[in-house]
């Protein structure tokens, strides 16, 4: 009996316990509020407050819809690329910082390398001023241009022992030409190297043996490919000498450039011009390297100048090396000028740029249209012979194909220069395009 008492006062005590609990309480939220708008890159934020305890909550809002530019797929907001699948010839966006009409806007150069699409632009003969690495991103969908290059202008992307490189066309750097620049990709972020002596403009980098060189142009004749030893950390240059051994004579000239390089028959080519004294006449000569200097080969007899350096594009391919000049050309001996054979596209198009992929050689070529647009087409070829070309991309546009790359879905063409004003906004546009089915 004694239990049972002390039982029934313990649930006697729990029940009045629960019956002094007070109800839980029903909050009364005021409106929602937005404290961190949507953009179209990131979702925004809102929050409402409880009117009785200031309880507060928040949701995310959804990122805001792209702005974009008249009559473009290009957000104004952030850059990003809408792209249509269906279209064949895709503006990707004039994305060079520069007026409509400028060469500065011009696409030198285009690469792709590790998710991402470099392109060049900048003029270093007008003196543009710093130059910003315009980079796409293909996962994001987005034009960048974060890292700024203190040169006139970027021409030229080199990959060297799979690492991305370009060299400093023309330094705006304080204490002058004393020391030129080149810069390094490292980590996503361009890094600038300036070591380079005499380097005014550096033109084209090449690496070869081991080592690394530089295509130079400075204020003096004999000193215009550099050599480094130790990955770029330091640079001597390399004595030019005549076919006999002898030394180059260099007598006749106020001084010189070493434009562009190719690597050939386990060696590699230099092509120089001299700037003859008290004239404005020019000698274009190609240089190979031997053993630690570079040993006059012939006059070349590719001279037609592309994008301020002359050869756009050179590669050793089927016992050749192919070089783009305004055309292609295919040479099987460096030293005899007659074996500097241009090869003819099916319709005679000029030749801008051309690459390799999957070993097949595509071209970027173009013909001017009566009505100041421009037909770029773009061949491939399993063997580089004349004759072995056939067509996988065509179509019109308003400005003349520079340069351009292959991802093996799609091209990616560099626009130049315009053939009328009305079409001067599409100098310097990038493009996507797809291949014929």
């Amino acid at each position: 009996m004694k239990k049972l008492t002390v039982l029934l006062a313990a649930l006697l005590c729990l029940a009045l316990l629960g019956c002094s609990k007070e109800p839980q309480h029903q909050h009364t939220f005021g409106t929602w509020r937005v404290t961190t708008a949507s953009t179209c890159k990131k979702e925004g934020i809102e929050r409402r407050i409880c009117t009785e305890c200031q309880f507060e909550e928040s949701r995310p809002i959804e990122k805001a819809p792209h702005t974009y530019l008249k009559d473009s797929n290009i957000c104004k907001s952030c850059k990003y690329v809408n792209f249509d699948d269906a279209a064949s010839v895709v503006e990707m966006g004039n994305t060079a910082p520069y007026e409509a009409g400028n060469v500065a806007n011009y696409v030198w150069d285009v690469k792709i390398f590790d998710g991402k699409l470099y392109r060049g632009a900048g003029d270093y003969d007008k003196n543009s001023g710093d130059t910003p690495f315009i980079t796409f991103d293909f996962e994001t969908g987005r034009w960048s241009s974060v890292d700024i290059a203190t040169d006139e202008a970027i021409h030229r992307f080199v990959e060297i022992d799979g690492k991305l490189y370009t060299p400093g066309i023309d330094s705006r750097d304080s204490g002058g030409w004393a020391l030129g620049n080149y810069y390094a990709l490292e980590n996503g972020k361009w890094q600038k190297m300036r070591n380079v002596p005499n380097g005014i403009h550096c033109f084209d980098m090449i690496g070869f043996g081991g080592k690394m060189y530089l295509g130079v142009g400075t204020e003096t004749v004999e000193n215009t490919v550099a050599v480094s030893s130790d990955a770029g950390k330091t640079w001597s240059y390399l004595p030019l000498h005549n076919h006999d051994g002898g030394k180059f004579d260099t007598s006749p000239y106020e001084w010189s450039r070493t434009y562009a390089f190719a690597e050939f028959k386990d060696t590699f080519y230099a092509l120089l011009q001299f700037k003859k004294t008290g004239a404005t006449a020019y000698d274009m000569l190609v240089f190979r390297y031997d053993d630690g200097k570079m040993v006059y080969a012939a006059e070349n007899t590719i001279n037609a100048r592309v994008s301020r350096n002359y050869w756009q594009s050179a590669f050793e391919w089927k016992d050749k090396c192919f070089i783009t000049a305004n055309g292609l050309y295919a040479v099987t001996d460096f030293a005899k000028p007659d074996t500097h054979k241009k090869i003819e596209l099916p319709k005679g198009e000029m030749v801008s740029d051309a690459i390799l992929y999957n070993n097949e050689m595509y071209v970027l070529s173009c013909l001017f249209n009566e009505d100041s647009t421009i037909k770029t087409v773009i061949y491939k070829s399993a063997t580089g012979e004349e004759g072995s070309f056939t067509e996988v991309a065509s179509f019109d546009y308003g400005a003349r194909p520079y340069s351009f790359d292959f991802d093996g879905s799609y091209f990616y063409v560099g626009t130049g220069g315009v053939l009328s004003l009305e079409h001067s906004g599409k100098a310097g546009m990038l493009l996507r395009v797809k291949p014929n089915a």
